[in-house]
């Protein structure tokens, strides 16, 4: 069964908690080389930035 995308799904709970440091450290990946983020004109990550 296909669900449309303007039904909503219910749920009778949620379950959220805090991740450790040792598992957010476990999640990162590859070293940022420059303190740039996007480039203003085209708005695209800067390659070895804080979002590339």
């Amino acid at each position: 069964m296909a669900l449309d995308q303007d039904t909503p799904l219910i749920f009778e709970a949620i379950r959220l908690k805090l991740a450790s440091p040792n598992e957010i450290h476990n999640w990162s990946h590859g070293e940022v080389t420059k303190p740039e983020t996007i480039n203003y004109r085209t708005q695209k990550p800067e390659k070895s930035g804080l979002f590339a």
